[in-house]
């Protein structure tokens, strides 16, 4: 795993161990309802309420991490309300402080934040290209359905990614005249105006493609 989810997992161990010391520490106490698993429970939906609040107040980006980056201080802030409870409570803060600095500087950083958010987004493209066949495999079948030649197909695979007119014609081994020249064959087959067009008719081409095959799949 990349480093950063390491630092995570430890991350989470340590509040994890945070939140079992004040369960260990309020389980016999004379107040009923400070007891972990109340403490919990009441947590959760508090915890729900202000997700909610802070994304519609704020925006949906900069609102959990607001929340994100608060967590240390909210967390550290109970840990030293606690010493109201009495001397008995100082070592129970301690141990609980230290694990809430050493996470917060393990997980909660701007860094932290950004090489996970960086996992999440290659994660979802992953997941999108499995989920989606690659538009590059429909290049062939789009050529086929339009009568390309090979070479024309070729100089479609070059349109299709972007590639300027030198490029194609230094990859294929070919003159850039030849080049224009096919391209423009490509726009009279595919009865198109432009290289938008092109494109345009490819994606739908790719659109239709896909939903037969999802079709297929369901039936």
């Amino acid at each position: 795993m990349p480093s950063s989810l390491h630092r995570l997992t430890a991350g989470l161990s340590l509040y994890a161990f945070a939140f079992a010391l004040y369960s260990c520490r309020t389980a016999t106490s004379e107040h009923p309802f400070t007891s972990g698993p109340q403490v919990q429970a009441i947590a959760s939906i508090v915890l729900a309420l202000v997700m909610v609040a802070a994304v519609h107040l704020l925006n949906e980006k900069r609102g959990p991490y607001v929340l994100y980056r608060s967590v240390p201080l909210l967390f550290g802030g109970g840990f030293l309300l606690e010493l109201c409870d009495g001397f008995s409570a100082t070592l129970t803060t301690g141990l609980g402080l230290f694990a809430i600095i050493t996470a917060s500087s393990l997980v909660f950083t701007d860094k932290a934040a950004d090489a996970l958010s960086t996992i999440a987004n290659q994660r979802a493209q992953q997941e999108a290209g499995g989920a989606r066949p690659d538009k590059m495999a429909f290049i062939a079948p789009f050529a086929n359905a339009h009568g390309l030649s090979k070479r024309e197909t070729e100089v479609l695979t070059c349109l299709i990614q972007g590639r300027t007119m030198q490029y194609t014609a230094e990859k294929l081994f070919i003159a850039e005249s030849t080049a224009r020249t096919h391209v423009h064959k490509i726009y009279q087959k595919t009865e198109s105006q432009g290289r938008m067009e092109l494109l345009d008719c490819f994606e739908q081409f790719c659109a239709e493609q896909d939903g037969s095959r999802t079709g297929g799949r369901r039936r």
